[in-house]
């Protein structure tokens, strides 16, 4: 408690907390040095059954924690962890303190990680819960030196309690509690950790290897510091290689290794070795239905590729299945000749092509790439490509960025499904049924940040009545506009709107089934009410929107790109000019004398990414920085 800093009236979840943990654990330290080396575990002991750890492993006493009411589908809140709620609901079910001082029964808790809180959002909102804890339960101001308790202040339990004294002192003296900031935790570990790339080994060559921990010194500190130029990051880590050798490397040796395998989007480029082996998913033609034959009796070569993968070994030494069609593209010459040795060179997947493969060998291998694009990772952190991928490669990890990451897109896209209170026979005429799922990506600028976003399979659907077209206003009439702020001194001010699509309304009739990122609605039928990602009139829908928010600010759609709007407005000097907003789909430009005026009108419709309205450093994927000529005219 002293080391969590926790209220005192909050003893009893603390001493429930220790003694459910010596129950489960084995022989203690003491029965050993008694000379009792069959302790075992006490509650296994007693009961004869083996103990279940699983509701102890991912949180500590008073922990900070994430806690979400629906199911994990409501917003997320600050919480303490006290405890496994061991009468309250299903298994994993925990005592949670809310901001109110009251303690809830909560199944949906994460932790809060150590690189959020070095976020000042995250910091200023655990400060202000635990400044409210403290007066809602009357507790006192107790002083403590850097990181450790100040003895002067404990006085009252230290001097008549010998036990707690007994621990007291093991807390203070320990060398491991140091004062804040004197290094960098392991809150950034999620930057580097679980990586997969090639890196040097010794003096050889580099070989695949993967991140597996942060290295820690003599007095179990993680040793170096993070920075945010990775050359002078200092942190080390240990990599392991695939014969099991390990060795230790700083983390800028890593970066660098990294950003050269991977361009500008994350994705990793390898050197073709061998093809090891194939298989099949069951989906693949068989050959009594090799040939289709057409109305007039003809026959032809079914060209297919599906239900067929390829292990492929690379130079670096790692190996992945990859789709016969992708295979079939980038080596051709080598899948032919593994197809004519392994004798597979006759299955509908590979006769329809080889033999022109064959014909035209010597062109061929002129003109195929040296490289190879992995689809499978960016940045060296493997990508799912289905929610069950995701908890897997969390589970294989160790964390749960990749849920985390889901959770947050359901808690933003829930709203966009109105669940249906019926069976699917009596939803009404001209519904149509499409798949939603998740698609990930990394995010390199935030720190190799976990996303997901929930889609519409779209392009199975019909095509709408309704115009589903949606520009984008051009570069050349940015290039424009930007001008005209520079010779008449305008400002310029931009913003992006969070979840855009999700703010306007769905102009087709869609319905699909929950999955298992609905939590306790999963199966049920979601009836989609908002302009999902993905759905054909999702993007003519938010233009129509923004444009009518705009109409009612005042602005007018410009003839010559309809999608820069203006009015005519008059600087405080009499000065006459007009007004520009520029949409890029959600990415606005405002280029006015007061364009704040105009940001706060669009800010009222609708959420801002960050509650930001900013100077732009960049639009487009073009870097923006404002410049003085030598007249001292702005440009």
């Amino acid at each position: 408690m002293i080391r969590k800093r926790a209220p005192r009236r909050l003893w009893d979840y603390g001493m429930r907390w220790v003694t459910d943990v010596m129950n489960l654990t084995h022989t203690s330290a003491r029965d050993i040095a008694a000379g009792d080396f069959d302790g075992g575990i006490p509650l296994s002991r007693v009961t004869g059954e083996t103990a279940d750890i699983s509701e102890y492993l991912d949180f500590g006493f008073y922990d900070k924690v994430w806690y979400m009411d629906n199911a994990g589908l409501g917003p997320q809140h600050p919480g303490r962890w006290l405890g496994v709620a061991e009468k309250r609901g299903n298994l994993m079910c925990y005592h949670v303190l809310n901001e109110k001082g009251n303690v809830l029964p909560r199944s949906s808790v994460q932790r809060v990680t150590q690189l959020e809180l070095q976020t000042p959002e995250y910091k200023d909102m655990f400060s202000d819960f635990d400044k409210s804890i403290k007066d809602k339960l009357k507790e006192k101001d107790r002083g403590y030196a850097g990181s450790k308790p100040n003895p002067e202040d404990w006085t009252d339990l230290t001097e008549f309690d010998s036990v707690f004294n007994e621990e007291f002192n093991k807390i203070f003296n320990d060398p491991h509690i140091k004062e804040a900031d004197d290094y960098t935790p392991e809150v950034l570990e999620d930057t580097y950790l679980n990586m997969e790339l090639a890196l040097p080994r010794n003096s050889e060559g580099p070989e695949f290897a993967k991140v597996t921990k942060r290295l820690r010194d003599a007095d179990g500190i993680p040793i170096g510091t993070a920075h945010d130029n990775p050359i002078l990051d200092s942190r080390v880590y240990e990599v392991e290689y695939p014969d099991g050798y390990k060795a230790s490397l700083a983390a800028n040796v890593i970066a660098q290794n990294m950003f050269a395998q991977v361009d500008a989007e994350g994705n990793r480029h390898v050197l073709f070795d061998e093809i090891v082996d194939h298989r099949t998913d069951g989906t693949e033609t068989k050959l009594v239905d090799q040939y289709i034959t057409s109305s007039n009796g003809t026959s032809r070569m079914r060209e297919t590729t599906k239900g067929w993968e390829i292990l492929i070994r690379w130079k670096d030494g790692s190996t992945t299945w990859e789709t016969l069609k992708d295979l079939k593209e980038c080596y051709p010459i080598q899948l032919m000749e593994y197809a004519v040795q392994s004798r597979i060179s006759k299955e509908p997947a590979f006769a329809w092509w080889i033999h022109h493969v064959i014909k035209k060998r010597n062109q061929i291998i002129t003109k195929i790439k040296s490289k190879y694009w992995t689809r499978t990772h960016k940045f060296g952190i493997k990508i799912p490509k289905t929610i069950e991928m995701a908890r897997l490669y969390d589970t294989e990890n160790g964390n749960t960025l990749w849920w985390d990451a889901i959770l947050k897109e359901m808690s933003n896209v829930r709203l966009a499904f109105e669940l249906f209170d019926g069976e699917q026979h009596k939803i009404p005429p001209g519904f149509q049924e499409v798949k939603c799922h998740m698609i990930f990506d990394i995010k390199m600028g935030e720190n190799f940040r976990r996303k997901a976003r929930m889609v519409a399979g779209g392009h199975t659907t019909e095509t709408p009545t309704v115009c589903t077209y949606s520009s984008v206003v051009s570069r050349d009439s940015v290039r424009i506009a930007l001008t005209i702020a520079a010779l008449n001194n305008l400002k310029v001010l931009s913003c992006d709107i969070q979840n855009a699509f999700l703010t306007a309304k769905n102009r087709e009739k869609i319905w699909t089934r929950a999955g298992p990122e609905f939590g306790s609605d999963m199966g049920k039928i979601m009836i989609v009410v908002r302009a999902l990602y993905g759905l054909r009139s999702s993007g003519a829908a938010f233009r129509a929107l923004l444009a009518e928010i705009l109409d009612g600010l005042g602005y007018v759609q410009s003839k010559a790109d309809p999608d820069i709007y203006l009015r005519p407005a008059i600087k405080s000097d009499g000065f006459k000019y007009y007004e520009y907003v520029l949409c890029y789909v959600d990415d606005v430009l405002c280029i006015s004398d007061n364009p704040m005026a105009t940001m706060e009108g669009i800010q009222k419709k609708f959420k801002l990414k960050d509650d930001k309205i900013e100077p732009p450093d960049m639009y487009l994927g073009a870097g923006l920085t404002k410049m003085h000529n030598e007249s001292n005219l702005e440009c």
